[in-house]
């Protein structure tokens, strides 16, 4: 005999009103996902999409790419479902153009606004030149890595390229990119870094990403990916401790990673809640090598600056000049641009 289940028609508006609840619920939380890769980093890349990266790299992110005619010694490859084209030489990126409304800088400009003079004022640093176009014209800022395309008095397009060095200033060398890991390339303070998890077990970072390059067991086991440029730490229990990487496509939903300044860091996390600097450890290394510490000798030295309650923290360089036994060391310049990101949970 076959029963049928009757439902009160005021069922039904309760079991469909709710369904329509957790459909717009779902949609919002889609909406509001970090889109990570929707930032411009003048001098550096577009998200994920680092200068310099190769071909082979790119494709492993994005396996739809489009190549297109080349334009003289280069290749263009486009991505067209993030309106994004790619300039290669030598097998290298070495120009990523976008005119997608959503791709904003850290301060907050992007294609298809009007404010270009702000945007002008805003990143290019040291100095910029125009020049006309088909269309209109363009605005080339060498020193700060950024191009911006102008057409009827709004910005249609912004491009990325190797910034220039300024006469008389430092600059750090863009760092070798990075294989792209498997998953995504989020970094979640407390949380994650790209597809590991806190507490993961060792069998499901395998999962994730495959055997690790090296593996070192005094004391706590690590993981030592190097191909990615992450190292994941384990505690007693075998469960991930400590996430630790130097990718620079590895980035917060605030854009901040590998290369970041030490300015875009405060802003965002504000003052940290504890510092670290490495002091000792380069001066007793060289007092083993050499016997003494020559008085003005100057070398770098690697500032942590820790913020407990977020679960993160980030590595700087700086330069100091060593003026003694019961001198402190001095700065010199300033602060050099993030070279690693770790993630642990929130103290």
């Amino acid at each position: 005999m076959v029963r049928c289940l009757r439902v009160r028609p005021l069922g039904v508006l309760i079991i469909a009103v709710t369904l329509m609840a957790q459909i717009a619920l779902l949609g919002s939380v889609v909406k509001s996902a970090p889109t990570e890769q929707f930032t411009i980093f003048p001098g550096r890349g577009i998200g994920p999409v680092s200068l310099r990266m190769t071909e082979g790299q790119l494709r492993q992110l994005f396996p739809s790419l489009v190549k297109v005619s080349p334009s003289g010694d280069q290749q263009i490859l486009t991505i067209p479902s993030l309106q994004l084209a790619i300039w290669f030489r030598d097998n290298r990126v070495n120009r990523i153009r976008t005119t997608n409304p959503v791709h904003k800088t850290l301060s907050g400009f992007g294609p298809g606004q009007r404010n270009w003079v702000a945007a002008r004022d805003s990143l290019c640093q040291g100095g910029s030149s125009t020049a006309s176009t088909a269309r209109g014209f363009e605005v080339k800022c060498p020193f700060s890595g950024v191009i911006l395309e102008v057409v009827a008095d709004t910005l249609a397009a912004i491009s990325v390229v190797q910034a220039e060095r300024l006469a008389g200033a430092e600059q750090t060398p863009a760092p070798e990119p990075s294989i792209i890991p498997p998953g995504n390339t989020l970094i979640v303070p407390g949380q994650s870094i790209g597809a590991i998890f806190l507490r993961m077990s060792k069998k499901q970072i395998k999962g994730f990403w495959g055997e690790p390059d090296r593996v070192e067991t005094e004391g706590r086991d690590r993981y030592i990916y190097d191909r990615f440029s992450t190292t994941v730490a384990f505690s007693w229990s075998d469960a991930v401790e400590t996430i630790r990487t130097w990718n620079g496509a590895m980035r917060t939903k605030d854009g901040l990673g590998v290369g970041s300044s030490w300015s875009d860091v405060r802003r965002v996390f504000g003052p940290p809640q504890d510092t670290e600097t490495r002091h000792e450890t380069i001066l007793e290394d060289l007092r083993k090598r050499i016997g003494f510490i020559p008085p003005g000798w100057e070398y770098t030295v690697f500032v942590e600056e820790l913020y407990h309650t977020r679960g993160i923290s980030f590595i700087f360089r700086r330069k100091v000049r060593y003026l003694g036994q019961a001198e402190p060391a001095v700065p010199i310049g300033s602060v050099e641009p993030v070279t690693h990101v770790t993630v642990d949970k929130p103290r």
